[in-house]
């Protein structure tokens, strides 16, 4: 679309321990609202506001309270699972439909935008979309110009929107499970049009989900050290943000990977084995569990560090807290290569001296709730993985009575 467009409504900003603003361990949420289709969020005295009603505050742990400031959002990101078939794509117009009745300005991938105007769905210049040839990202002016993201499909769905965000601040995400899977997907589709318009005339709960900061840094030449941040041809740093996990592993050579993992200046360890995960909470019921590591709420700030075939009888994982910065190194006098992919694609080869700093990111993921956080938690770990399903034992037999 074209003209300027207004700037986002909504943003979240998380400050961990160990950045110098904070002289407290608890975090720092900071809500920036502007214009009036602005948000009201919940807080405490600890985050630091503009113009909220602080009527509507409540705030508690990274579980949040928000309701819309008149009009509601203005701009709505809807994306569904590439691929779903008829009864996704039927939702999915049918949630565009809905938000054009609202009077909000509707964004679209530029292949479902096609498809809308193919189908006669919408009329021309009623759903934006943007266009980048060079790069599956949203453009930045589009990303922070969201007020509102609406998905259709499982967890990859809600990983593929988050992978198109990057390091852009994401706007408050309401998922509608229609894939295999739902741990961050809590909303079922039926009752579309009611389920949406409750969410966008009234409040409900946001659960912070933190994402991974993932930065590569390549051996200096000659020395086989740490160098200089790896640079893009423009001069920008290279990073990546994971909503689930980085994995760094052997790939396809036959020897063990052999990393060096530092915290600071401080070698804690080394891996040997087929690799290594390092999770967020939201991600640790996928790959990080399979590999052996524990099930963590999504609003505990931290990191797991779980180990992929370790060659080691006492390697075990471990959980970190959200302030550190993790460094995970290939020593120069490793035998192969290693290979790191962020949210299981994006594989980047990683040869001696090579590194990836890795810590919590400062902009997490606002997903709003069905319920609130720690009941739609349990109930995707006990529907999805039927965590801890067993028959009740049974009552003691009743002593006999002597006659």
């Amino acid at each position: 679309s074209n003209g300027e467009r207004p700037k986002a409504a909504f943003k979240v900003h998380v400050a961990h321990r160990g950045e110098e603003e904070l002289s407290e361990p608890e975090p720092v949420l900071t809500a920036q609202v502007e214009g009036p289709g602005g948000v009201a969020l919940s807080s405490s005295p600890r985050v630091r506001r503009a113009s909220i009603d602080e009527k509507a505050l409540k705030h508690t742990g990274s579980t949040i309270e928000m309701r819309w400031m008149a009009p509601g959002p203005r701009n709505t990101l809807v994306v569904a699972k590439q691929g779903g078939g008829p009864e996704v794509f039927e939702r999915f117009k049918e949630c565009v439909e809905v938000l054009i009745r609202l009077e909000a300005s509707v964004f679209v991938e530029p292949e479902m935008h096609a498809m809308l105007l193919e189908q006669g769905v919408v009329e021309p210049g009623s759903v934006h979309t943007w266009n980048s040839p060079f790069s599956s990202l949203i453009p930045v002016e589009v990303a922070e110009s969201l007020d509102l993201a609406v998905t259709f499909g499982g967890d990859g769905t809600v990983l593929w929107v988050a992978s198109l965000l990057q390091e852009c601040s994401v706007p408050p995400m309401l998922s509608f499970n229609m894939g295999s899977l739902g741990f961050m997907t809590p909303f079922g589709p039926d009752s579309l049009s009611q389920r949406l318009e409750r969410i966008l005339h009234s409040g409900f709960q946001l659960m912070l989900r933190h994402r991974l900061r993932c930065r590569i840094l390549r051996a200096s030449e000659g020395n086989g050290g740490v160098g200089s941040l790896q640079r893009h041809e423009g001069g920008f740093e290279q990073a990546k943000v994971c909503l689930n996990e980085v994995v760094i592993d052997r790939g396809m050579s036959p020897f063990l990977t052999n990393l060096e993992c530092y915290i600071g200046d401080m070698l804690i360890t080394h891996v040997q084995g087929d690799g290594i995960i390092v999770s967020t909470p939201s991600g640790s019921t996928a790959y990080s569990l399979a590999a052996g590591g524990s099930m963590v709420h999504p609003s505990v700030p931290c990191m797991l560090f779980t180990p992929i075939c370790p060659h080691s009888l006492s390697f075990r994982p471990m959980i970190f807290p959200d302030s550190v910065c993790l460094r995970v190194q290939v020593p120069k006098q490793a035998r192969g290569t290693m290979w790191a992919s962020f949210d299981g694609k994006d594989r980047h080869q990683l040869r001696a001296g090579d590194a990836i700093l890795i810590d919590v990111s400062t902009l997490p993921i606002p997903t709003i709730c069905n319920e609130n956080s720690t009941s739609d938690w349990f109930a995707s770990v006990s529907e999805n993985l039927h965590w801890n399903v067993r028959r009740v034992q049974g009552a003691r037999d009743a002593p006999p009575t002597s006659e």
